[in-house]
């Protein structure tokens, strides 16, 4: 591993480092607001790679993938690329199924906890089990390339529940023997996600804090009284028991009603997210404003989303006017602002993505107004030519190893 000087000077050089001026100018107003994405998908499609060979055997090959689609979209930060569902639940002997075309998941007909006979098997083994390697390596490669500092994002105490007993059994038992989902919580807590954590932590010292993923705390899977009982006393345990090591709890998002399991969801995300977010196309029902006056509110960034399905579907025109629209509610203020493509899908339209991007940037200029000339920037360079350039141009030392194994034909 490099020393934190290394990982500096190979910061400045690589094509993050621009972008992270743009994240670091957040917090004056008006700003161009910054533009992260999920692209888990991408990675193996546009390497040609299978997903089984970078979700399972090859972190190294990920991360380089990774790295290179995050740079030939144009984003400002990526997140989530690593599975983060499944790594922990696999470490003590969960099933997971890995296919050749799609990204892993748990095997759901066979789960490792079946009653609370199996809930010894909840202990964690070290980081030298299951895909820990895999992660490990992962977050190595991403240091060495850019130096920054990532970390695996562990599954939340409620969604890594789901994975080891399945979503059905829990939710009936949190009816018909809560004391069961509460050990069972517990031991998910104080015997795997701490020790994980404090291990990961351990052994990359130089990141402060970490998210946790919960997709599995969304409406309408979950309610109010859900919440109150059995998943957020395990988020206040987890912090408790990590000390000074905060995390953010991410995938809660609200749902476009006005009731009482919306207003628990949202006391959830501002004591633990760390952020306001505003999902498509629940922003689009509940309004723009409500996401900035409960940021301003708190104290708390905002953000809003564009969903998989917008982007993939859209128009080059319709990208763009959505992109204008989120840019001029959210520049000016008053806590700082970002813009989230949620999950770009696979075999998406690259015309779609450049055209949100870049009217995010032109509308969000400090003095553009809805009058604002734009002209569409079309689909631009194919990944195979960006990667001819990167492979004559290589600033970040990228190995391209996984070539070998990817149906580029470069």
């Amino acid at each position: 591993m490099k020393s934190p000087d290394e990982m500096q000077a190979q910061l400045h050089k690589s094509f993050l480092f621009p972008h992270l001026i743009t994240l670091g100018g957040m917090g004056n107003r008006p700003c161009v607001p910054p533009v992260l994405a999920q692209f888990n998908e991408l990675i193996p499609e546009l390497c040609k790679l299978p997903y089984d060979y970078v979700y399972k055997t090859d972190g190294k090959a990920l991360a380089e993938g990774a790295l290179l689609v995050w740079e030939y979209l144009d984003l400002d930060m990526a997140f989530a690329i690593l599975d983060s569902y499944t790594v922990e639940a696999e470490s003590i002997g969960a099933k997971t199924n890995y296919f050749e075309d799609h990204i892993p998941d748990i095997d759901r007909s066979d789960f490792l906890i079946k009653g609370p006979e199996d809930l010894d098997k909840i202990k964690f083994q070290g980081l030298d089990s299951g895909r820990y390697p895999w992660a490990i390596d992962y977050v190595d490669t991403v240091l060495d390339l850019i130096g920054f500092p990532a970390f695996p994002e562990p599954c939340a105490p409620w969604s890594l529940a789901t994975n080891l007993y399945g979503m059905e059994n829990l939710l009936i038992d949190c009816i018909a023997n809560p004391e069961f989902v509460h050990e069972l919580m517990n031991r998910i807590v104080y015997d795997l996600c701490v020790p994980a954590i404090l291990a990961l932590k351990e052994r990359f010292p130089m990141v402060q804090n970490f998210t946790i993923a919960d997709a599995w705390c969304s409406p309408p899977m979950v309610t109010k009284p859900i919440i109150d009982e059995f998943i957020e006393p395990y988020l206040v345990k987890l912090q408790e028991a990590l000390g000074d090591f905060p995390f953010s709890h991410a995938a809660v998002w609200l749902p476009a009603k006005k009731d009482e399991n919306q207003e628990a969801l949202l006391n959830l995300i501002i004591k633990y997210a760390g952020s306001i977010s505003g999902f498509d196309p629940e922003y689009l029902t509940l309004g723009m404003d409500f996401y900035w006056q409960t940021a301003e509110k708190h104290g708390l960034p905002w953000a809003l989303s564009v969903s998989p399905q917008f982007i993939y579907d859209a128009t080059p025109e319709e990208a763009a006017a959505r992109g204008k629209l989120m840019a001029l509610a959210g520049k000016n203020g008053p806590m700082p602002f970002s813009v989230v493509l949620a999950c770009i899908p696979p075999r998406v339209p690259m015309g779609n993505v450049r055209a949100l991007i870049a009217a995010i940037r032109t509308y969000g200029a400090p003095d553009a107004d809805e009058n604002t000339p734009f002209e569409l920037p079309g689909a631009g360079p194919s990944f195979e030519d960006f990667l001819r350039g990167k492979m004559a141009n290589n600033v970040e030392g990228y190995s391209f190893d996984w070539l070998a194994k990817s149906g580029l034909k470069l």
